[in-house]
C-alpha cells in the first residue's frame, strides 16, 4: 500500500511590499561660481607647496582627488527608490535580507534625517558595512514603526558613536524620541 503526502499550498506571496521612499542618493547642494574658485586657489597653493617639497607623486592624488572632488560637487545625485519588504530592504539595486542587517538608527545632519543601516555579509562576516539613506521629512516615525518588528535599533555603544561619527553622520536620534512618540500615540487611541 503506497501512502501520498498532501499540504496545502497557499498561493499568498510572503514577499509583501511594506513602504517606500524617494530621495536623492546623497545631499548635495549647487556649488557656486565662488566655491570652485576659492577651492581650485586653495589646491593650486597646495600644489605649489608640493613642487618646492618634489613630491610629484602625491601632487598626482591631490590632482585626481581635486577632479573627483570637482566632478562629485557639480553632479547632481540619482534618485532613488527605497523600499521596505516583509523579507528585508531593497536599496541601490541591492537587497539586505533582515538577517544580514546587525541594526538601524536615525541622524539629522544639515537639516536631512539619514537612516543608518550597519549590514554584514556571509562571506565577510566581520566586516560591517554603513549604508546611509535620506529620509524624507516626517518619514522616519513610519519608517521606524516598521524597521523595530525586525531589527534592533543600534544605541551608541554598537555604533562606536564618537565625536568623528557626529561630524560624519551628525546627530545620533535616541529610540526614545520614537517610542514617546508611540505611547502617546497608544494613549490617545
Amino acid at each position: 500500500m503506497v501512502k501520498k503526502l498532501f499540504t496545502s499550498i497557499e498561493d499568498e506571496n510572503p514577499f509583501k511590499k511594506l513602504y517606500s521612499w524617494i530621495s536623492p542618493e546623497r545631499h548635495w547642494v549647487k556649488k557656486e561660481r565662488g566655491w570652485y574658485i576659492s577651492y581650485s586657489l586653495f589646491f593650486v597653493i597646495l600644489i605649489a607647496f608640493l613642487a618646492m617639497l618634489q613630491e610629484y607623486l602625491l601632487i598626482l592624488a591631490v590632482l585626481a582627488f581635486v577632479f573627483l572632488w570637482f566632478v562629485q560637487g557639480a553632479t547632481p545625485p540619482q534618485i532613488i527608490e527605497h523600499t521596505i519588504t516583509s523579507l528585508g530592504i531593497r536599496t541601490f539595486d541591492t537587497f539586505y535580507k533582515w538577517r544580514d542587517i546587525k541594526h538601524f538608527w536615525f541622524s539629522k545632519k544639515s537639516g536631512i534625517i539619514y537612516l543608518n543601516l550597519e549590514t554584514v555579509e556571509d562571506s565577510k562576516p566581520d566586516l560591517t558595512k554603513r549604508i546611509c539613506l535620506l529620509v524624507n521629512d516626517n518619514q522616519d516615525e513610519d519608517i521606524f514603526k516598521i524597521l523595530i518588528l525586525h531589527l534592533d535599533y543600534g544605541d551608541k555603544k554598537e555604533i562606536g558613536y564618537s565625536p568623528i561619527l557626529q561630524l560624519l553622520h551628525g546627530e545620533y536620534f535616541n529610540s526614545d524620541k520614537y517610542l514617546e512618540d508611540q505611547l502617546t500615540e497608544s494613549l490617545n487611541n
